[in-house]
């Protein structure tokens, strides 16, 4: 059976349930003091000295700017695994991920004419000290996916995530049905990771599909989640 684990520092459990983050910075002198970690497709920017949050920011903590927030666009994450592999140098970890969701139009269809981006975080990502846990982007272009009879694959074939592919199959009783699976390489993450992760499904640019995993393990290498 899966169980969380309960042996970690009470800093950890806070931040798992809370999803503390830094406080937004106003006063900046560089784009990247006034980034808030969330997803939008438009960046966050320094200007007069006065930090502007792109999408409108993102007050109510889900990882997506507000003005590109959909209610009912959810992923559901059936299972998502973190592996690193220490011996094998720096970008050399991996993650696996199978999910489904239901493709409402609008805003749909889903597809890939704008791009498709995979984005995974943990707790530890937004915590201190930096450098641990996972936060990690992987986009697929036009370019790199191939649809037929509805279903889309897409690789990547070169590049540091050289491997990485995801792919879609809609239910033939039910279109408007998509499962995915994906798997992301040449990750340089580094250990520990802690539980719940967070997925956002990005395709078209500013179509965003958030889910989360909580049911997780934590390993020697890694972290297993998954949801029922």
């Amino acid at each position: 059976m899966w169980k969380p684990r309960l042996d970690v520092p009470l800093v950890l459990l806070v931040g798992a349930l809370a999803f503390v983050r830094p406080a937004p910075v106003t006063a900046c002198s560089t784009d990247s003091e006034c980034d808030n970690g969330d997803t939008c497709s438009v960046p966050d920017q320094c200007q007069g000295g006065t930090c502007v949050l792109g999408g409108g920011g993102d007050t109510n903590t889900d990882l997506i700017c507000d003005d590109e927030f959909v209610a009912g666009l959810d992923l559901r994450v059936t299972k998502l695994i973190i592996r690193t592999f220490p011996a094998a140098g720096p970008a050399s970890a991996s993650m696996h991920g199978a999910e489904d969701f239901i493709d409402l139009v609008p805003p749909g269809p889903f597809s890939s004419s704008g791009s498709i981006a995979i984005r995974v975080k943990d707790v530890l990502s937004g915590l201190p000290p930096p450098g641990d846990g996972a936060d990690v982007t992987v986009p697929f272009g036009a370019s790199d996916c191939v649809t037929s009879s509805g279903d889309m694959t897409c690789r990547l074939l070169s590049g540091q995530n050289r491997g990485s592919q995801a792919k879609f199959k809609r239910d033939p009783l039910a279109p408007e049905q998509v499962k995915y699976a994906f798997r992301l390489r040449g990750l340089d993450l580094t250990k520990p990771f802690f539980g719940p992760l967070r997925v956002i499904l990005t395709d078209d640019t500013v179509i965003h599909r958030p889910g989360k995993a909580t049911d997780c393990r934590l390993f020697p290498t890694g972290i297993k989640c998954r949801e029922f």
